[in-house]
């Protein structure tokens, strides 16, 4: 008999990071082995892909404090003790479910994730796996529920073994290093082919050169830094265009951006596209991928792009460094100064030599590297793994 597997997870404003990996995975266990059920926050894009498959799923809504996005829920004592309390009713949800599915292993994906499932885990003897993706930096409250996180789980998986580091103290991981997996992620084989059946139609334009960002528009991804850096090399360069793709998911930070572009007159040049369902095809026809990121993990859009051959400049944030060889397969930035990010665009806008270099590596080593079937086969041995030990603990 396979073994019950839960996912929860939670679905903002676009189906990308968690809810992709959640598409991805249970597509692709072993159905001998694993049954996968989901449980989500509210009816989402990924409730239609998972009815399609006849993957079973569960819509549990958050309530409305614990639903707050960037840190909301614990800027004040008074909202820590309060989300403290709803975090504990919806975990008694959380056990009901885990119990009525009879499941042996729960994943999640974040820190709210994480503690929204972790207690009902505890309480039912369920081994918990935590699935980063990308944090907010560990201090403060953030700390504090970090370290409790590291404590219900029983393994951490990390997209690369950058990503802890980037996030958590170093006592921290070296106290809980046992934990920690690194399971490198992987494009879907279906993705892929898009992307190579998108390389082959490609619209060379040899007279423009065109640079895209695709991420959610916040302060988070720091497009502001973006524009800092391009707005006075598009003054320099006529034939540079700049496409932002993705929704605004701080509509004021938008509206500030959107203004700096006008006060520019750039608005013929600088495009900003909301969420595309084309934006594979707006990345293969791109010339240099932008990625200006505070916090990371490792971006499906970053390996996208690697295996869309469109050169790379990104800040260096979370998993990026693991993926891209700063001066080999792109630009790495250091800093968060615009000036280093314009000349590191301005370099590849220059050298179209060097630009082919930096495609031609970044999609060897994402071809060799990234695959869904290694990062499926994996995630299922780390899932047997943990459920052997579960078999072995005493009193089983």
């Amino acid at each position: 008999m396979p073994e019950t597997v839960c996912f929860y997870i939670n679905f903002f404003e676009s189906y990308t990071g968690g809810p992709q990996v959640v598409r991805n995975l249970t597509e692709r266990l072993d159905p001998a082995r694993f049954r996968p059920y989901v449980i989500t926050n509210r009816p989402s894009p990924l409730c239609d892909d998972l009815t399609k498959r006849s993957i079973e799923f569960e819509i549990l809504p958050q309530p409305e404090t614990l639903a707050e996005a960037g840190g909301a829920t614990v800027r004040t004592p008074l909202k820590r003790l309060w989300n403290s309390m709803k975090a504990l009713g919806y975990n008694r949800k959380i056990y009901r479910i885990l119990r009525k599915q009879n499941c042996a292993l729960v994943w999640s994906r974040n820190i709210k994730g994480t503690l929204l499932t972790g207690f009902a885990a505890k309480a039912l003897r369920i081994p918990l796996i935590w699935d980063i993706g990308m944090e907010k930096k560990s201090s403060g409250a953030i700390g504090r529920l970090h370290r409790l996180g590291f404590q219900l789980s029983d393994a951490i998986v990390t997209e690369g073994a950058c990503v802890a580091p980037s996030i958590f103290p170093p006592k921290l991981c070296e106290k809980y290093q046992h934990k920690i997996q690194v399971i490198k992620s992987g494009i879907p084989d279906d993705r892929v082919a898009e992307i190579l059946k998108l390389k082959a139609d490609k619209k060379n334009c040899a007279d423009r050169v065109t640079v895209i960002n695709i991420a959610s528009i916040c302060q988070r991804k720091n497009q502001r830094l973006l524009l800092d850096a391009m707005l006075p090399l598009m003054q320099d360069r006529e034939n540079l265009d700049l496409k932002l793709v993705g929704p605004p998911v701080e509509e004021a930070y938008q509206k500030e951006l959107v203004q700096m572009v006008a006060d520019a007159n750039m608005e013929s040049r600088i495009e900003f596209l909301g969420w595309r369902s084309d934006a594979l095809e707006l990345l293969v026809n791109a010339d240099i991928f932008a990625l200006t990121s505070f916090v990371e993990g490792v971006p499906y859009s970053i390996l996208e792009a690697m295996y869309a051959e469109v050169a790379i400049v990104s800040t260096r944030c979370g998993g990026v460094p693991d993926v891209v060889t700063d001066g080999e397969s792109g630009f790495v930035v250091d800093d968060f100064q615009p000036d280093t990010f314009r000349r590191r665009v301005g370099q590849l806008v220059d050298d179209v030599s060097r630009r082919n270099r930096f495609c031609e590596n970044a999609y060897a080593f994402a071809s060799q590297n990234h695959t869904s079937s290694v990062w499926s086969s994996r995630y299922m041995e780390l899932f047997s793994e943990i459920l052997e030990r579960r078999r072995a603990r005493p009193g089983r």
